[in-house]
């Protein structure tokens, strides 16, 4: 399928997140996370680029960016790039690490970019990890908490303004109970497809003459083409064998 084109912000703020492909782990112990922040500093210094937030779960990342889109793309691109070579260099692995290309959403007020910084800081709170944001090492929270260390990676001076650089202000902004945030999702819930519309998707990874074929092949032949199909995004094992005519156990295991 065609990618869809990015909204370009009139702000140039964006909510950016990138995810382990198929949710797996992008970081596994603490060396991981602190040579992607390492990473993060590197290239930062190239671009017209500004951190106001940032949170790194086990298998994604959220940032507050202010950046112009054609240099966040590029930024994106560098950092990850250059992870993802370190992941396969320590780990002794291949493939896809990374779900696609990063997630981007304009953040157009005030007011939602408070609720983003805010979103960002609560993940590992509402996904149990911890008590209070600042429990978590691996976000912006304790360095705003924290003026006295410093921090060549994040700008708080500028959320903070909006509290009047008042920081009990902003941390009882910042905890604030927000359990109706709108905010994009790392992991938002697909969309389910038509059968029509799931045989189209398979149709452009295989073309349309191998559908009906698929189930005569041997294992050899078969599992290889199955495992394109398991690539397309959101199209279910149980939808695939059914328009395939095949049992799902053969794509599980293909």
């Amino acid at each position: 399928m065609p990618r869809h084109k990015r909204a370009i912000s009139r702000t140039d703020f964006y909510h950016v997140i990138i995810r382990g492909a198929n949710r797996q782990e992008i970081f596994h112990d603490e060396n991981d996370r602190t040579e992607f922040l390492s990473i993060i500093k590197r290239k930062k210094s190239d671009h017209p680029l500004e951190i106001f937030a940032y949170c790194m779960m086990g298998n994604h990342v959220h940032f507050l960016f202010k950046c112009p889109l054609d240099q966040l793309s590029l930024f994106m691109k560098r950092v990850s790039i250059s992870y993802v070579k370190y992941y396969h260099g320590k780990y002794q692995t291949c493939g896809h690490l990374l779900q696609n290309r990063f997630i981007s959403e304009g953040v157009e007020t005030r007011e939602y970019l408070l609720k983003v910084m805010r979103y960002i800081h609560q993940n590992p709170v509402k996904a149990g990890m911890v008590r209070t944001p600042e429990e978590w090492k691996w976000s912006s929270c304790s360095t705003y908490y924290d003026q006295s260390r410093k921090n060549i990676l994040i700008n708080t001076t500028f959320i903070l303004s909006f509290f009047n650089c008042n920081l009990s202000l902003f941390k009882i902004y910042n905890e604030e109970s927000s359990e109706q945030e709108e905010c994009r999702s790392a992991f938002p819930k697909p969309r389910k497809f038509t059968d029509h519309e799931a045989r189209q998707l398979i149709a452009e990874q295989i073309g349309e003459k191998m559908i009906p074929l698929i189930k005569t092949y041997p294992k050899e032949q078969r599992d290889p083409i199955l495992r394109k199909i398991k690539q397309i995004p959101n199209l279910t094992i149980r939808q695939a064998a059914r328009l395939l005519g095949i049992s799902p156990n053969l794509i599980t295991r293909a």
